[in-house]
């Protein structure tokens, strides 16, 4: 994040210079303004060779700073504390807190700028709260999310891995049993002229296995791509594509679900108005159909139109709950139970569906090994045997 360096006129008539974090220097003066009459402001040569606090230590940061807002103790003052407290990256990430609410940030507008501290996610959760009034319980959140995803996204990482791995050495199997190792052997006079060997059947059914194996690692490799770069250069084309296909669209568009409606479910709870809600969470939400969907639910409140219904990407048995909700405490919790489903969805998806796409893959890894077996073991066995019988 940019640092630009502003001389600010305090009200007492001082003259001070502020470190400001921003993205913009407009945004670096909105923050200086805070501070007095800005004199000013330049951006600073600033290289930042740092690493942010591990998901270990952002779960002790965040715990221990819910634990003293929860008794009371003023926000600085718990910062103040976990800095003089601790070292390393915990210390380092209080610190660059304190420096950013000294310059007139908000928590909220604090915690997103620190990008390498707080992932986007987290830092969604925990603008939620602030904007909600209920801080200590988005921090809380925050880590109970974390806490979730992490003891199910390293085993998911490892088997898509070990998946898309096994189909490749299956591939290579198979293509260099077909192009390399099976001509050496069936080329030869022995075995071509032999009317015993016959490897017709094996041919067949390597070839269809090549096929589909190529087939396969397409899909995987289209998959990934259209829920990472795609999804990003074109959201809302990508989500409507994503949608489409089972499982895979519950393990991709999920976890984005969870945190939207959880924001909602929090500010209603804290007795924000359901326009100020969705404005709110359709800013905050990344682009895609999710994003499309707020903002139409916007205009649908504004129209007098029933809301929930312009949240297409949900399931129409979310919508239809959404839509019985009678006040603002009975659609908070509605909000929170959906919130709910989705994480629990998220998490079991990729629980499931990693281990069922590794097992796939193996069964391909024996296939590759028996099409090896059948152009190569068996035609040389029995060229063996012709050799022995005469």
């Amino acid at each position: 994040m940019p640092v630009f360096k502003a001389r600010v006129l305090s009200s007492e008539g001082v003259i001070r210079t502020h470190d400001i974090e921003a993205s913009t220097i407009d945004l670096a003066r909105h923050y200086a303004d805070r501070r007095g009459q800005v004199i000013t402001i330049k951006k600073k040569f600033n290289i930042d060779l740092s690493v942010g606090m591990r998901p270990s230590e952002r779960h002790s940061f965040l715990l221990r700073l819910s634990a003293m807002l929860k008794s009371n103790m003023g926000l600085s003052a718990a910062l103040q504390k976990i800095a003089d407290s601790f070292s390393g990256r915990i210390k380092a990430a209080a610190a660059g807190m304190l420096t950013r609410l000294d310059a007139g940030m908000e928590l909220d507008e604090a915690v997103t700028l620190d990008y390498k501290n707080f992932p986007p996610a987290t830092a969604a959760l925990i603008k939620a709260g602030v904007k909600g009034g209920d801080t200590q319980r988005a921090l809380r959140s925050a880590v109970e999310f974390e806490q979730l995803l992490s003891k199910v996204a390293n085993g998911a990482y490892k088997h898509f891995f070990t998946a898309f791995l096994a189909l490749a050495i299956s591939f290579a199997i198979v293509y260099y049993t077909i192009y390399d190792f099976a001509p050496i052997i069936l080329d030869s006079p022995m075995v071509s002229k032999n009317p015993a060997i016959d490897v017709t059947l094996a041919k067949v059914f390597s070839h269809v296995l090549l096929w589909v194996l190529g087939a396969k690692m397409i899909f995987m490799a289209g998959a990934i791509l259209l829920g990472t770069v795609v999804r990003r250069i074109i959201p809302n084309l990508a989500d409507r594509f994503i949608l489409k296909i089972p499982h895979y669209k519950d393990l991709v568009l999920s976890r984005n679900t969870y945190v939207t409606l959880y924001k909602l479910g929090l500010m209603l709870g804290n007795r924000l108005t359901l326009a100020d809600t969705l404005r709110f969470a359709e800013f905050e939400t990344p682009r895609g159909a999710l994003k499309t969907d707020l903002k139409r639910a916007r205009r649908f409140l504004d129209e007098g139109r029933p809301w929930a219904n312009a949240l297409e990407s949900l399931h129409p048995t979310d919508r239809a709950a959404l839509a019985s909700a009678t006040d603002s405490d009975d659609l908070a919790n509605t909000l929170d139970a959906l919130a709910e489903y989705y994480r629990d969805l998220y998490i079991s998806k990729i629980n499931s569906i990693g281990p069922a796409v590794e097992f796939m893959s193996a069964l391909y890894l024996v296939a590759a090994t028996v099409s090896l077996v059948l152009l190569t073991v068996i035609p040389s066995m029995q060229m063996t045997q012709t050799i022995v019988d005469s």
